[in-house]
């Protein structure tokens, strides 16, 4: 019996060994950072995406008014929209913090939105404060006097 035990008869022994071990405790922690790094993954696109629906609505929204408006029309509907002035074919940024509420620009925000008014057409970019663009929309406007061939 003595004999069985020196020369290894693994029916008999109980237990594992310490590479068993090691190899059990690494496969448990590759799966587990696995399925840690999926779970942040899926939360930081979940926050994206609703913030790029944020924007994106904001954006079309603003894009229907111009097509919509002129003048002080436009900027009285702007005020409706978002709470916020604007001078008809004047560029401005506006600031935001992550709750989606406007902020002056010298206050702590998370989002930009700019309009860039040019002939004729309307360009309304959201970006995050380190500049990375989450939506980009434009729209042009025909002119009245335009004539179509």
């Amino acid at each position: 019996m003595v004999k069985d035990s020196y020369h290894g008869n693994r029916k008999k022994e109980k237990g594992l060994t310490v590479v068993e071990t090691v190899v059990s405790l690494t496969v448990i922690t590759i799966i587990s950072v696995g399925a840690l790094s999926l779970a942040v993954f899926a939360a930081n696109s979940r926050r994206r995406a609703d913030v790029s629906r944020y924007f994106s609505n904001l954006a079309d929204q603003s894009l229907k008014l111009y097509q919509t408006y002129e003048g002080n029309d436009f900027n009285d509907a702007f005020l409706l929209l978002t709470g916020q002035s604007i001078s008809y074919e004047t560029d401005g940024t506006y600031y935001l913090s992550s709750d989606y509420s406007y902020v002056g620009s010298s206050s702590d925000y998370d989002y930009t939105v700019t309009y860039d008014f040019e002939e004729d057409s309307l360009k309304v970019t959201a970006s995050y404060k380190d500049g990375d663009v989450i939506v980009e929309r434009s729209t042009s406007r025909w002119k009245k006097d335009a004539v179509l061939l």
